[in-house]
């Protein structure tokens, strides 16, 4: 009992932090230059065990796991999971003369799925879709001004919370079907703020601007998901998912003002103008597919299990546009592919047989723009996931690493080389617990 109680220790340690970061939205979850196009780092619905996979995700359905990535999977749901997830990120920032580092964690997930019924199943949480967190400086000598430094800085991201439905079509013993859906709330807030000052004239005002954004609304994706056993040690599944293109409702605060620096603050002189915007932020449609296929054989009395998934995605943020102005970014896609391996599938009493040895390769063609040239993005990953048995069948410690790379020194100034940490715990109820259950006195 003791070593249950450490369990849920560290799942409400967990939440508590991940709460606390969602509570502080305006704060930095990344440092790169790049977040500063559009509205953030995007971020993947992936979870730490589709992280450890190359993010292949539209076609996996684990019934212990939350995939978000694809609503159909809520159907194959066996037990009550809560999931909860942290990123830590190291990132080496390159440029022609100099070198920077940064690191920062932030929140993956906070979900909670379980079953309704042997053909219904009902999740629900909470998932950043962007993050934006950068501050730069660059400087020019402008005639009758000298020397000119240029601030550049921005924090905050979009988030997400949705409720979402699977439903089983079709299951028996040889296929099956599955529909759902994930009915969201998008909302967030994104800080831009400029600063110009002049270094080489005594009393020259300095110049700050500052554009604030605010987005919240509703958007709704769906999902497909078909399984089928070929033979008593082969089976395979097709995953779709779709998220509909819309218009959130956008609010923005513009505004700009000369001052004067002192040693204790900046001291205002005058606003030059001040401007509130309504209006529409674009998201656009998503696509993706995948398929996965599993492997069970049998030798040396071990019940191994083989797993390839292989996924592909696309964006047109090519269609993204604020206030009705196009944001100049590019279509986005990816392409996935992931491996499992489990020594023994069928060891239920013995955890080093039962470890989930996970690998992948991704490759993005980002959304990202930069000297007429798509940023592209890759990653390689390796991870496990260890089973906790008496904490409860299906409970899961997932952690994985992923390193790679993201811009191309010969074609942009700046390009980054990044390792994220992803660690997920996925906790089902014991023997000794009965989740959703009101108890009874006798």
């Amino acid at each position: 009992m003791k070593f249950l109680n450490t369990i849920q220790k560290i799942s409400l340690t967990l939440t508590f932090l991940g709460l606390l970061q969602l509570s502080t939205n305006g704060q930095n979850s990344t440092r790169s230059p790049f977040s500063s196009y559009g509205i953030g780092d995007l971020e993947s619905t992936g979870l730490a065990f589709n992280t450890s996979m190359g993010d292949a995700k539209f076609a996996i359905a684990d019934p212990y796991q939350i995939n978000i990535a694809n609503p159909a999977s809520y159907s194959l749901i066996k037990l009550p999971v809560f999931n909860v997830g942290v990123n830590y990120n190291f990132l080496q920032i390159n440029q022609v003369n100099s070198t920077q580092n940064g690191n920062i964690g932030y929140l993956k997930n906070i979900s909670l799925a379980f079953p309704v019924a042997k053909w219904w199943g009902f999740s629900f949480g909470m998932i950043p879709q962007s993050r934006m967190g950068y501050r730069f400086e660059t400087s020019e000598n402008v005639t009758g001004f000298g020397k000119v430094n240029y601030i550049y800085q921005g924090e905050g991201g979009i988030n997400k919370a949705y409720l979402g439905n699977g439903f089983s079509v079709i299951n028996d013993t040889i296929q099956t079907l599955s529909v759902g859906f994930n009915a969201s709330y998008v909302f967030g807030n994104i800080n831009r703020q400029k600063r110009v000052e002049p270094q080489d004239v005594d009393g020259a005002f300095s110049t700050y601007h500052s554009n604030q954004l605010k987005i919240s609304d509703f958007n709704f994706d769906f999902g497909l998901l078909y399984k089928r056993k070929f033979s008593k040690n082969f089976s395979g599944s097709l995953g779709a998912f779709y998220s509909i293109g819309d218009s959130a409702r956008a609010y923005g605060n513009e505004y700009a003002y000369t001052y004067r620096s002192t040693i204790v603050n900046d001291i205002i002189e005058d606003t030059i103008f001040s401007r509130l915007d309504t209006g529409k932020f674009y998201i656009p449609q998503t696509l993706g597919l995948g398929f996965t296929i599993q492997l069970n054989k049998r030798q040396d009395k071990y019940n191994k299990q083989y797993l390839l998934a292989v996924d592909y995605s696309k964006t047109d943020w090519s269609k993204a546009s604020l206030f009705g102005n196009n944001l100049g970014l590019a279509v986005r896609d990816q392409i996935s592919v992931g491996f499992q391996y489990i020594p023994d599938a069928k060891a239920y009493k013995n955890v080093q047989k039962m470890i989930n040895y996970r690998a992948g390769f991704r490759y993005t063609n980002t959304h990202l723009i930069v000297n007429d040239q798509n940023i592209a993005e890759y990653g390689i990953s390796f991870g496990i996931g260890i089973p906790i048995i008496s904490a409860g069948k299906g409970t899961m410690f997932n952690i994985g690493i992923e390193a790679g790379r993201r811009g191309d020194k010969n074609v942009t100034p700046i390009y980054e080389q990044f390792t994220t940490i992803h660690v997920g715990l996925s906790l089902t109820p014991s023997k000794f617990d009965r989740w959703f259950y009101k108890s009874k006195i006798d």
